[in-house]
Formats: structure tokens, C-alpha cells, sequence
């Protein structure tokens, strides 16, 4: 172990000295100075490992056996040119060779023991792949990923002149002029034309980020370089909104209308933009305070809070939460291209899954975080950030609430909680299947919630779900599974959104499924501490032969089921076995209580058996059989016209403290859902209404909480409102929003009694939502009146 970490420390040195002198094995080769050297060191150093990789030696001594006589390898098919990637599934991808080739220059530049003629054999295998230059099916490879891996591997290599001009045409694909029209992290990566529903900041990234090797492989060209980073920079300010002022904290969130916060574009977006800093840092290419700033808030305001333990929410990660994990016999990770093709850094091209980060959903670019430059601003933050998701402990979280309004996404995180959100409108996608990912991914935004305390509780149970179950959807039990030609078979409608004071929240979505049969449901959720209650009224199905349900659950068993029975009694449900059940109030598991208020005679059908399936179920992937014991939890609405109207839960993390805390529905109805919570700390009512009620229905709901707060708020017209008031304060937090976003500026009419607002007139204040705030909540501070 000593003599290879010695060889491998004498190969990273020569690499080195090669960077700074320039030339390899006789050849001249001119850098240019200063800036521009130091570049090159930092880039080629992010390509090579920063420790010795103890398998890569057999692994290349494997490759190097397959080599044919023309430098070919004679296991892959250099005729599958197949659309997607290079996933392991009937056969060998061409694009395999690629990756051989890069690993073979990694060893070759960092091990000083290497064979002599591993030179001429990784020279000999670039060689041909140049000379036939591969085209694949997918656009991305021809533009993107093959310019990428062929510049990593030349900048490893220090290659000849002759060999620079044989990879032109594969290079020049890689234009500033496509990089520009880009708009985001293919922009950051580099070429043509791309699909207008990739994400734009995605885009642009990458075509970018290609255009500086070629500066650096085009002896500097210091144009190139300069407008490279010029472009990956604007993209940080492209990539990000601001929450209006009025927020506190301001916030990003990506500008498009599928989320991809998490793993996949957001993912590579953050990666490759810490990266590109780090290589730009204190030289003349470094970036300015404001786009640097905006991807701190991005990462901290944003991925940090779809995050919890190691991983991304998958909701956030669209149709890329279906990647897997599938390393070689060497530990070469073999599951997607996304991988050696999307990032520079050693660590991320080629990543280990080891612990803490075992699947695709954690967070790829933790290791970059705690690099960041203690100069950088807000760095302390981003390296603290970066060590919570590197170690196994629990890590301080502080209570915050953010609505995510351009994604149709909420995030409420509490120290020892974060539950998630994810609803869809008519200005966002639900879900995509493209490139066989995601196949049956058609009900990720129908009202999705989850809740994280590992951030491990849905950890590859993909391949074995139930996939018209999943965590907070409402879903017709219909053997037809979910398919590509059928995931945005949906009806976008507008009212979908929340208001939020930043502390607690109440969100909406009106959701609606058509097909041959049609299903409804007014959805309504109500976040405060560690709890989320779910309200569903004028629930309705027009098909005759299956169940309607909504599902409160489906996650990795983990540990004991308890039943609480409205008698009063407790059971605990036995492991492998699924049953409906009546008579139920609560159940446990997992840490979290599943609290139901539900009419006597209601069904629920609660499951603890093994569930089977393979990632070949819902992506490109192997068809190798996955098992999971998996808890999963549905209420029954009934079938056709005999369906339960109405339903109310709360979902809760257990605590060794009693729950003091008192729950009123107000009304749960398709014009009202409301709700009043009292706790130990605070008051809340939380209101949602769809539409404009009668003087004497109002006067109920204000009757209602001014017997127990001594004050009431009742909205005059459409729209969300949260009132909040600490114990022992005298004052409320109000805060306002309407789901129609389009519609903007609006108003939103309340009607006081006990309360005094900013603006009142006669017991009616008018709140304000301009247009400039898009989707985010007009918050309002009020006075309670002493009777």
C-alpha cells in the first residue's frame, strides 16, 4: 500500500511540474503564464483523484487486454448508438470506450509506475475513437458529453499537436455562439441546438465550461477563456430569483417550469459552478460578488432546504430521481453517464458511494462545499453545509418555511423534521418521462408529501413502489400502470399555492385527473411545528369499478407499527402481511404518528409485506429483482358515486413530550378549508377559500375562532391567509396569498373583529398582493384589540 500511494504521489508531482514547465516525453508545449497556467493546474488537478484509487490499476490492466489490434475494445458495440446513456442493461454502449479511455490517462498521469506502453495504448484508443468520431442517437452526447470527456482526457494527456488537430471537429461542437444562445447549465458545460424543455441554466453551464478547456487546449486563448466565464457568470444571475424583500431571506429557485433542484440539473448546475470558481479563484477570471452571491443563496436557500441527512428530496429531482447505483467489479460506477460525462472533479465523474452518500439522490457536490474559500462570502455557511452532509450526525437545523411559488413546491423544516410539499398547476410541469426515465413518475406533484428525519426513508424503494400510492396522493386504484405516453395526461389548473409567514404555512391545490374515468379533490395542508394536516373535500370519482384512496404513507419499514383504536386500545401490526381495517384513530411508526379523523364506518388499508419490483420497472435499467419491506398507509374513499366526500389527517413526529396541542377543523368543504391549531407556543388559523361566501357562513367561521383566540380573521374574497399569534403577544402575523397567480395585482379583503391592522377601515382591511411579488405571501403584522 505504501510503495503504490509513493507512485501514485510521484506521478501526481510529475503532472504537476508538466502543468508549470509544459511538455511530456520530449514535446514543447506553450501555456502561456500566470493565469492562465494556474487554470490549467487547477483543471488537470480536479481531473485526477486526490488519493490513490486502489482498483484502477487492475481496472486498467483489464481494459488494456481488450484492446484489438486497431485500439478498439473488442467487448463493446460500437454500433449501439441507442439514444439515452451507457447503462449496463442488454449490452455493452459504445460510449464505455470513452470512459476506459479517460481512466487509462488518469493512471497514466498519476501513477509513475505505470507500463510503458500504457502511453502508446491510451494514445492508440483516443486515436481511434477521433478518427471515427461516434455519433449517438442523443443529442446531448454529440454536443455535450463527448467534447467534454475528449477535452478532459487531452488536457490529461498533453497531447501532441497532431493529436489536438485530429479532435477539432469533436471540440469545435463547442461553441461560444450556441453557449451564448444557451441559457443555463448546458451553457456552463458547450454546443448546438438542444431541446427547449432541458433545463436553460443546464445548458448553458456546460456548453460554457467545454469552451474553457478549449482555451486551455488552444495553447490559452485568452477571448475564448474570458467569454466562457463571462457566460457561465451571467448564468448565475439568470439561474436564481429573488424573493421580494418582504421575505425573509432571500431565496432562488430554478426559472423552470419542472423541478430540478436536486439531483440531475440542479445538481450539476451548483457542481460545475463551485468547481469552475474554485479553478477561477484570485486570478483575473475570478467572479464578482453579485452572481457569486446569488448561487450562495441558491445553494443555502434553496438545495439546502430540499435536503435532509445526505440526500435530495427526490420530488426535486423530476424524472432523474430513478437513477441507481451499479459499480463494476472494479467499483467503477457503470449506472449512468451523468457521471464522467457531467462533472470534472474526480470525486464527482467517477463517485464511490461510500458512507454517508450511498444513492444518485445525495447531494454530488458535498465534498466541493467545505473547499469553498474562506474569503468567499457567506462561506462559512456553504462549508458548514457541505460537513452536515458529510458526516453521520445530526446536524442543526433551524425552523424555517419556504413556498417555492415558480415550482409549486414547499419545503417546512423544523430541527428534527422536514416535511415536503409538491403540487403542480397550469404554470408547471407534474412530471416528464423522456429518454425511458420515469416511467411510471405520473402522480410525483399530485399533493406529494414527505417526511425526512434520516432524509433515508425512501432510500431505493423506487424500483418496489406502489406508484399510484405514493406519499399524499389521492389516486383511482386502477390496475393500468402509469406509462411514458401517458405522465402528463393531467389537468393543469390554476389554484395551486400557499401563503406563508415563513414559520408556518397553508398551501392548496385543486386536483383533478381525466382521462376514460375522472377523479377530483380539493386539497388543502396546514403546516405548523412538526406537523402537516392534510383536508380533502368534494372528493369524487366517476369510475364504477376501483377504489379511490389517499395515501398517507409508503416508505421503508422501519421498525414497529402500533394501532390505536378508537376504543382506546393499542396493537402492534405484524410484520409481511397487508389488510384493511376499521375502528382505527392513530397509528405509529417510524417515528412519526399518523393521526386520523375519519367518519366510524371508514376503511384503511395498511400493508407491511415485502413489495418486488427492478429499476428496469421504471427506468433504464437493470431487470435484476428489488425487495423492500415497505409500510404503506391508504384511507379508502369508496368507488363511483358512493365515495366518501370528505377527509382530514395529521401527520406528526413522535416525542417523548405529550402532544398538548389542540386541532379544530373549522371547515373542510370545497369553498372553505380551515383549521385552528393551538400549542403551548402559539395560535394559528389557517384559511383557505376558493370562494366568496355568504355573511352568514363567515359568521360561523368567525364565531368559531373568536371563542377561542378572542379574535377572528374571515377572508372577504378568494384566496390563503395564516394568522398567527405568539402566546403572550399582543400582536398577529398575517400572511396573504392567492393561488391565481396570472391574475396579478389583486387584492385580498379580510374581515377583522378583535383586530386592528395597518389600513383598516371599519373592520375590513384591504391587503395588497403586487404584481411584482409574483407568487410569494404579502405578510401583515396587526394589533389584537382589548375588549
Amino acid at each position: 500500500m505504501v510503495a503504490a500511494v509513493a507512485r501514485w504521489a510521484a506521478g501526481l508531482v510529475l503532472v504537476v511540474l508538466v502543468v508549470l514547465v509544459g511538455g511530456v516525453v520530449g514535446e514543447d508545449r506553450f501555456w502561456g503564464g500566470g493565469d492562465v497556467a494556474l487554470l490549467e493546474q487547477r483543471v488537470r488537478a480536479a481531473i485526477l483523484p486526490t488519493s490513490p484509487v486502489a482498483t484502477l490499476p487492475a481496472f486498467v490492466s483489464h481494459a488494456t487486454t481488450q484492446l484489438t489490434a486497431d485500439c478498439a475494445f473488442d467487448d463493446i458495440n460500437y454500433n449501439d448508438t441507442d439514444g439515452r446513456s451507457w447503462w449496463l442493461t442488454r449490452t455493452l454502449l459504445f460510449s464505455l470506450h470513452l470512459q476506459r479511455v479517460m481512466l487509462m490517462a488518469i493512471e497514466l498521469a498519476t501513477n509513475s509506475s505505470a507500463e510503458p506502453s500504457l502511453r502508446n495504448r491510451t494514445n492508440c484508443a483516443l486515436q481511434y475513437w477521433l478518427d471515427n468520431d461516434f455519433i449517438n442517437d442523443n443529442w446531448w452526447w454529440n454536443e455535450i458529453g463527448t467534447p467534454h470527456i475528449v477535452a478532459k482526457i487531452l488536457l490529461t494527456l498533453n497531447p501532441s499537436p497532431d493529436m489536438l488537430e485530429r479532435a477539432q471537429p469533436i471540440l469545435a461542437r463547442a461553441t461560444l455562439s450556441a453557449a451564448a444562445a444557451a441559457t443555463g447549465c448546458n451553457r456552463v458545460w458547450a454546443s448546438g441546438s438542444f431541446p427547449p424543455a432541458c433545463s436553460p441554466s443546464f445548458l448553458r453551464m456546460l456548453l460554457a465550461q467545454n469552451n474553457i478547456f478549449r482555451g486551455l487546449l488552444e495553447r490559452g486563448n485568452t477571448t475564448r477563456l474570458r467569454t466562457a466565464f463571462d457566460l457561465i457568470y451571467s448564468t448565475a444571475i439568470s439561474q436564481c430569483r429573488r424573493f421580494p424583500p418582504q421575505r425573509t431571506g432571500a431565496a432562488c429557485q430554478a426559472l423552470t417550469t419542472a423541478l430540478y433542484m436536486g439531483w440531475g440539473y440542479g445538481s450539476i448546475f451548483t457542481a460545475n459552478m463551485l468547481s469552475i470558481t474554485s479553478w477561477a479563484a484570485n486570478t483575473s477570471y475570478a467572479i464578482d460578488t453579485d452572481p457569486w452571491n446569488v448561487l450562495a443563496q441558491y445553494i443555502l436557500k434553496g438545495q439546502r432546504l430540499a435536503t435532509r441527512g445526505p440526500n435530495f428530496d427526490y420530488t426535486t429531482s423530476g424524472r432523474l430521481m430513478t437513477y441507481f447505483v451499479q459499480n463494476d467489479e472494479f467499483n467503477i460506477n457503470q449506472g449512468h453517464y451523468h457521471y464522467f460525462a457531467a462533472f470534472t472533479d474526480f470525486r464527482l465523474a467517477f463517485p464511490a458511494f461510500e458512507p454517508p452518500r450511498l444513492t444518485p439522490l445525495a447531494v454530488i457536490f458535498a465534498p466541493l462545499l467545505p473547499e469553498v474559500s474562506p474569503s468567499a462570502p457567506q462561506s462559512s455557511e456553504l462549508q458548514a453545509f457541505g460537513k452536515c452532509l458529510l458526516t453521520t450526525e445530526t446536524c442543526d437545523r433551524p425552523a424555517e418555511t419556504v413556498h417555492y411559488y415558480d415550482s409549486d413546491y414547499l419545503v417546512h423544516q423544523r430541527p428534527n423534521l422536514t416535511i415536503s410539499l409538491r403540487m403542480f398547476s397550469n404554470r408547471t410541469i407534474n412530471s416528464e418521462c423522456i429518454n425511458g426515465e420515469n416511467l411510471q413518475g405520473r402522480a410525483l406533484a399530485d399533493g406529494v408529501v414527505n417526511l425526512f428525519q434520516t432524509g433515508r426513508e425512501y432510500e431505493n424503494i423506487f424500483p418496489v413502489w406502489n406508484w399510484k400510492r405514493l406519499p399524499g396522493t389521492t389516486e383511482l386504484q386502477s390496475p393500468t400502470e402509469y406509462t411514458c405516453a401517458t405522465v402528463q395526461d393531467v389537468i393543469h389548473r390554476p389554484w395551486t399555492g400557499a401563503a406563508s409567514d415563513g414559520q408556518v404555512a397553508a398551501a392548496t391545490m385543486d386536483f383533478a385527473r381525466g382521462h376514460s374515468d375522472h377523479i377530483y379533490a380539493a386539497k388543502s395542508w396546514f403546516f405548523y411545528d412538526d406537523a402537516v394536516i392534510a383536508l380533502a373535500a368534494n372528493l369524487s370519482s366517476t369510475d364504477l369499478s376501483y377504489n379511490l384512496t389517499t395515501s398517507l404513507d409508503q416508505r421503508l419499514l422501519n421498525g414497529p407499527v402500533l394501532i390505536e383504536w378508537t376504543n382506546g386500545s393499542q396493537t402492534e401490526f405484524a410484520a409481511n402481511q397487508s389488510v384493511s381495517l376499521m375502528g382505527v384513530q392513530a397509528l405509529r411508526h417510524d417515528g412519526i404518528r399518523y393521526d386520523l379523523e375519519l367518519s366510524p364506518d371508514a376503511v384503511i388499508e395498511l400493508s407491511t409485506e415485502v413489495q418486488r419490483g427492478s429499476w428496469a420497472d421504471i427506468t433504464q435499467g437493470p431487470s435484476n429483482p428489488v425487495a423492500h419491506a415497505v409500510f404503506s398507509l391508504s384511507v379508502v374513499h369508496g368507488v363511483g358515486k358512493a365515495v366518501t366526500p370528505t377527509c382530514a389527517y395529521r401527520l406528526t413526529r413522535e416525542d417523548s413530550a405529550p402532544d398538548t396541542s389542540k386541532v379544530t377543523v373549522i371547515s373542510n368543504d370545497e369553498a372553505v378549508q380551515a383549521v385552528m391549531v393551538q400549542t403551548t407556543d402559539a395560535a394559528t388559523v389557517f384559511i383557505v377559500q376558493r370562494q366568496v361566501m355568504s355573511t352568514a357562513y363567515l359568521a360561523r367561521l368567525s364565531q368559531q375562532q373568536h371563542a377561542s383566540l378572542g379574535w377572528s380573521v374571515t377572508p372577504l374574497s378568494v384566496g390563503i391567509v395564516t394568522v398567527r399569534q405568539a402566546v403572550g403577544s399582543s400582536e398577529v402575523e398575517l400572511a396573504v396569498n392567492n393561488p391565481h397567480l396570472e391574475a396579478r395585482p389583486m387584492n385580498v379583503v379580510l374581515n377583522l373583529n378583535g383586530l386592528t391592522c395597518p389600513g383598516a377601515t371599519n373592520d375590513r382591511v384591504i391587503v395588497e398582493l403586487p404584481e411584482h411579488t409574483h407568487g410569494a405571501s404579502t405578510l401583515v403584522a396587526c394589533t389584537i384589540v382589548q375588549s
